[in-house]
């Protein structure tokens, strides 16, 4: 799988990353526009509709965030044979921060899904939230933490893959931001990582 998103074309990801959930999201709204009916209240009947279908929202969400930690990774683990003999980086420290904001977001979207087909509000599970509530804020804070430092090590791990030494911010900040606003990004950095991967291939064949 690694192998095969390093070496995607840039309109491959896009649609993968951007076309494939924005679809998704688009067409969930458009029927769900047709049930209200020109923003008047929906009937009861309706309203059991509108449940049925809101609830793949966080589905598409769940989907959308494993297509780009999958992009992530595959560049932050893809690339490490492309590293100089001298340079070894820690991908443990990226694995478990990456995992962080991955299996949070699904794991809360997933709750949402299933929250959102229980229409009244008892049939709910009754959570302790004095203790959760905190919880909840760490896991939170460590999962911000968890997507700039997949996107930091992604956009080291590829700008020590092309200068071949060691690197600052300061030489991989364009990269870092590109990661970021992905959508853009995913045009400038995908040409030079199928490059870096294709010049992996061609070493391994010597």
């Amino acid at each position: 799988m690694t192998d095969k998103i390093l070496k995607a074309k840039h309109w491959q990801l896009f649609f993968l990353l951007v076309g494939v959930p924005v679809g998704l999201f688009l067409t969930i709204g458009v029927i769900i526009s047709s049930i209200i009916k020109g923003g008047t209240p929906p009937e009861p009947e309706d309203f059991f509709k509108l449940i049925s279908i809101a609830k793949f929202f966080p589905l598409v969400m769940v989907l959308f965030i494993s297509l780009i930690f999958s992009w992530f990774w595959s560049v932050a683990i893809g690339l490490q044979n492309n590293m100089p003999n001298s340079i070894e980086m820690k991908t443990t420290k990226f694995k478990i921060f990456s995992s962080i904001p991955l299996l949070y977001i699904s794991g809360f979207c997933i709750f949402m899904f299933i929250a959102l087909g229980k229409i009244k509000p008892q049939d709910l599970p009754q959570l302790p939230m004095e203790w959760l509530t905190p919880i909840l804020f760490i896991l939170h804070i460590l999962s911000f933490f968890g997507i700039f430092y997949s996107m930091y090590f992604a956009a080291k791990t590829l700008k020590t893959a092309e200068l071949q030494r060691e690197v600052t911010f300061k030489d991989f900040a364009s990269e870092f931001f590109m990661f970021w606003f992905f959508p853009i990004g995913v045009w400038i950095l995908q040409p030079r990582i199928n490059e870096m991967a294709e010049k992996n291939d061609v070493e391994s064949n010597v």
